[in-house]
């Protein structure tokens, strides 16, 4: 989890893919994508929209960690981690 912002992610693997669940000050579960775009990995949240483009929330997955960013990107992600103040919410596989 992201202990700053008290943020816990569970991720399953089923025979579809991969499924997601966030639990602490934001919730919400769904379906994750992949897409791997000029050598990372782009890890798509589906099922959460925020902001005004209604967009997934989108991390970028690297060795056992998703990080997210919430703001000073193209896709910021501030509407959905409000509680949080951090920019980057980390997560750590264990």
């Amino acid at each position: 989890g992201d202990p700053i912002c008290g943020i816990t992610l569970i991720i399953k693997k089923d025979s579809d893919g991969f499924l997601y669940t966030f639990n602490g000050t934001i919730t919400g579960s769904g379906r994750i994508g992949l897409d791997k775009k000029e050598g990372q990995i782009h890890v798509y949240f589906n099922g959460i929209r925020c902001g005004v483009d209604n967009d997934s929330v989108i991390g970028v997955y690297s060795y056992k960690t998703i990080l997210i960013q919430r703001y000073g990107s193209s896709k910021g992600n501030t509407a959905c981690f409000r509680e949080c103040d951090s920019k980057i919410l980390r997560f750590v596989k264990n």
